[in-house]
């Protein structure tokens, strides 16, 4: 089990094709119930919308933070 992932990128690039969105569909789905937290750091608008459709199939927790707020989003992730 893991406490928390932290992903801090300034962009989200995206999948290169259909393909690779399903392999990390895939992941996500056999992964997701050894992770307590999710915090995503970045200016871009992608993980708010991921964030929202995220949570009705995973079961870890996801929040989203500025990209400078990175010490911020650390925290969230140690006091779960």
């Amino acid at each position: 089990m893991l406490q928390g992932v932290l992903i801090h990128t300034t962009g989200f690039p995206g999948w290169e094709n259909v393909g690779g969105f399903a392999a990390h569909m895939h992941f996500v789905r056999e992964h997701h119930k050894k992770v307590k937290r999710v915090g995503i750091v970045t200016d871009s608008s992608f993980p708010a919308i991921a964030e929202s459709l995220a949570k009705h199939f995973v079961s870890a927790e996801l929040k989203t933070f500025p990209f400078a707020d990175y010490e911020k989003a650390l925290a969230w992730l140690r006091c779960a």
